[in-house]
């Protein structure tokens, strides 16, 4: 194969890494592009080109794994919690307590609670959600 075609197969598997964000079709693509240079210093052969390219493909894959920013790895602890995400939160009642039962305004819109008996106004940290 000539270079130019690891050329476009980089560029292909670049446009797919701009599309998917994964960071997976980058290291394909840098594969890619890295075969494509060895084929312009003189690398012939198909076979000794789509074999260095798989070797390339599995290096940088697993070097990227290995050393990805941490940033990259947190996750959202928040995520599909539904109504979890609010324990922890603070709140201010809007109907008193009484009998063991009441109600809230957090962000915009407004929840039962359940807790001990308190006025209206008293500020309540969220301790548990059913």
């Amino acid at each position: 194969m000539t270079a130019i075609y690891w050329w476009v197969i980089a560029l292909m598997l670049g446009v797919s890494e701009l599309l998917s964000g994964t960071f997976f079709m980058l290291m394909l693509a840098l594969a890619a592009a890295l075969t494509a240079l060895a084929a312009h210093a003189g690398v012939s052969g198909w076979p000794w080109q789509v074999a260095l390219f798989a070797i390339l493909s599995v290096g940088l894959t697993a070097f990227w794994r290995r050393h990805r920013p941490r940033v990259l790895r947190v996750q959202d602890n928040a995520l599909n919690q539904g109504a979890g995400r609010w324990v922890g939160r603070e709140l201010v009642l809007t109907e008193g307590i009484s009998a063991g039962a009441g109600r809230a305004a957090l962000d915009d819109s407004f929840w039962n609670v359940r807790g001990p008996d308190c006025a209206p106004g008293t500020r309540a940290r969220i301790v548990s959600v059913d």
